[in-house]
């Protein structure tokens, strides 16, 4: 499992707990639902493009590793 497949699902958790037991305001709820999301999308990618989205985040900073 990737590391991103399992920060998605650990703040999916923290946004449940908090709907649930706890008055959070509706705009940190919806960034952590959105963040959840995200990152469980990029985790659940086939290799191929996942690999290409990792590459274009490196040219994107400016880093080049193989």
């Amino acid at each position: 499992m990737r590391k991103e497949l399992r920060i998605g699902l650990c703040l999916f958790g923290v946004f449940l707990l908090l709907n649930v037991f706890d008055e959070t305001p509706e705009l940190l709820l919806g960034m952590l639902f959105g963040f959840a999301l995200c990152f469980e999308m990029i985790g659940i990618l086939p290799d191929r493009a996942y690999q290409k989205l990792k590459s274009w985040k490196r040219r994107l900073k400016g880093t080049s590793r193989p």
